[in-house]
């Protein structure tokens, strides 16, 4: 988060936070209401992630699943292949992932749906996923887009990714 000062430099929270500021009393009464409302948001969003609910998995969503994937993750989005189970997997996934991928662009995730449980134990969440990369032997631009379904769940405290399925529209066989 970037904050502008009085004299109209940028700079980011933590400086602002760190720096003394000597031009002048008036850049540190601007200041202080934005370091309140920065750590506010920011409590808030830590105390949030112990429920899945439907603000937390919205918040949650552009996460990589390799940092907010259960212990036991369920994860399945190549067709014709066997899903990958547990964390050492999902790491194997991701390497072999970035030896074939390079420029990868963060996934986008549009939902289309969120359901939680009332409690806050449980969500599932599904929609689209755009993916976009170019492939490390050819160097061919790849882009496509996964319908998914993904399932949320408290471990610890905090709601993660418990399962995920997803297919691309080009990879499914008519039946």
């Amino acid at each position: 988060m970037a904050i502008e000062c009085a004299a109209g430099e940028r700079i980011s929270l933590e400086q602002g936070i760190g720096m003394r500021i000597r031009r002048s009393a008036r850049p540190m009464r601007v200041l202080a209401p934005l370091v309140v409302l920065a750590a506010a948001l920011a409590a808030s969003a830590a105390e949030g992630q112990g429920r899945c609910d439907e603000a937390t998995v919205r918040l949650l969503a552009a996460v990589s699943v390799t940092e907010l994937a259960s212990p036991d993750l369920y994860f399945n989005v190549q067709t014709g292949l066997p899903p990958v189970v547990g964390l050492a997997q999902l790491e194997a996934l991701r390497v072999k992932h970035a030896n074939e991928r390079k420029n990868e662009r963060p996934h986008v995730f549009t939902i289309l749906q969120v359901d939680a449980a009332k409690d806050g134990s449980m969500a599932y969440d599904d929609g689209s996923v755009h993916v976009e990369f170019d492939d490390a032997k050819t160097g061919k631009h790849v882009v496509y887009d996964l319908s998914y379904l993904r399932v949320w769940k408290v471990v610890g405290g905090k709601c993660v990714t418990a399962a995920m399925y997803g297919r691309r529209g080009d990879q499914e066989h008519p039946r």
